[in-house]
């Protein structure tokens, strides 16, 4: 039986993610965007669900950036058959910024 609401923690078992990966993903991603309780809990749905599963087919098994898959969810082609050309330059500043924005995170 389906549930209406997720907490993080069954939405990123559900995904086979960390919780912290999807918390990531929500300030980078702005279709990830699951509602919050009034304590601040976050609360996925379904197409939350389905939009975690569409970001992770794309970083992990289509091997796009996250700037590659983010531009992909925004012009609404989130299944494109072949995986954005990685430039190694392109990565290593990927790479930097997402290291800079999850040390922000952790304050």
């Amino acid at each position: 039986m389906k549930k209406v609401y997720y907490s993080i923690s069954e939405a990123a078992q559900h995904a086979g993610l960390a919780p912290h990966v999807l918390r990531y993903w929500e300030t980078v991603f702005p279709q990830l965007q699951p509602r919050k309780s009034k304590g601040g809990a976050r609360l996925y749905q379904e197409h939350d669900l389905g939009q975690i599963r569409q970001i992770k087919h794309l970083l992990y098994e289509k091997g796009y950036t996250i700037k590659g898959a983010k531009r992909l969810l925004r012009q609404g082609m989130a299944y494109s058959p072949e995986p954005a050309p990685l430039n190694s330059e392109d990565v290593i500043l990927e790479t930097k910024q997402a290291l800079r924005d999850i040390l922000n995170l952790l304050g």
